[in-house]
């Protein structure tokens, strides 16, 4: 193993806990399947790579932890979407082990929740509110409705030629009125995905790789949002070790806007890093309302 090649492999793998040569031999196959993916021309064979690739790295991406801990990580962000998520119906997309719909069922007192997920691995136990479907996420079809659709770290993982039908899906998934809350990582801070393994220093200083086919900003993501059909857009306060202290708080995603087309503050962001990753990064977080039909956003 060349580790001249992979300069932040070993950095990278002490911030994750997982082997370097795990994440390496995973960089090598996500950046095959990304090339295979983004040059399909059938959605069906889109499809079919994306669950190879997933039944091929997630088992070396795998750390063991309990059930417990993994609840306990999916803590604070019930915690800071609390209002949005107490006593409504709610769909997890990428609902991998169930933690977060497990977490919820314990903190916000909802009336009913489902996770779906292309290969949800060591899913917990089906009861009265909560279940489980194993289905793919770029073209998902249910017969009930949600008050909620919550996507955290999925987004970027569906490939452009997908967008499409896989925010028509949200939108009908949604009751009228029906919230989407989306967290994704902002492109300009990336690589966000196992790229790190070359670049972790959040600076945008190269593109993302791997299975990260759509890292994406404000500035994109409120305009295809707004065309998909949703509307009322509001974010947090992101500030590093509050914001999942800051609940209450909802604001317009202007100040983000404002960072984004700001090349000079962007650069002076870049330059404040602690080990080596910029220090005042932030994500996309968003907050919306389905309101009209959808139009084309191809």
């Amino acid at each position: 193993m060349d580790l001249s090649v992979y300069p932040h492999a070993e950095s990278f793998a002490r911030e994750v806990g997982i082997p370097a040569g795990n994440l390496i031999r995973a960089f090598e196959i996500e950046r095959e399947y990304r090339g295979r993916i983004l040059r399909e021309e059938d959605p069906a064979a889109r499809r079919m790579l994306y669950s190879e690739v997933c039944s091929k790295v997630h088992p070396l991406y795998r750390v063991t932890r309990s059930r417990k801990d993994e609840i306990a990580a999916k803590l604070p962000v019930v915690k800071l979407f609390r209002r949005e998520l107490t006593g409504r119906s709610i769909l997890d997309l990428g609902c991998g082990t169930g933690a977060f719909l497990l977490c919820a069922a314990g903190w916000v007192k909802p009336k009913r929740l489902l996770g779906i997920d292309i290969d949800p691995d060591k899913i917990g136990p089906e009861d009265k509110i909560i279940n489980y479907r194993r289905m793919n996420l770029t073209d998902f079809s249910l017969e009930e409705s949600f008050d909620v659709v919550f996507s955290d770290n999925v987004m970027e993982h569906i490939a452009p030629a997908d967008l499409p039908g896989h925010l028509k899906s949200i939108w009908n998934a949604l009751n009228d009125g029906g919230r989407l809350i989306v967290i994704m990582p902002n492109r300009l801070f990336g690589p966000s995905d196992v790229t790190r393994v070359i670049d972790r220093s959040c600076t945008n200083r190269i593109p993302a790789a791997g299975m990260h086919l759509f890292e994406s900003t404000y500035s994109e993501m409120i305009p295809l949002l707004a065309r998909a059909g949703f509307a009322e857009f509001e974010t947090v306060i992101q500030i590093p070790g509050l914001t999942c202290h800051l609940p209450r708080i909802r604001i317009s995603p202007r100040v983000y806007l404002e960072i984004e087309n700001n090349d000079g503050l962007l650069n002076l962001m870049y330059r404040f890093r602690f080990r080596g990753k910029c220090r005042f990064k932030f994500m996309v977080i968003l907050l919306c309302r389905k309101s009209t039909p959808g139009r084309d956003i191809n």
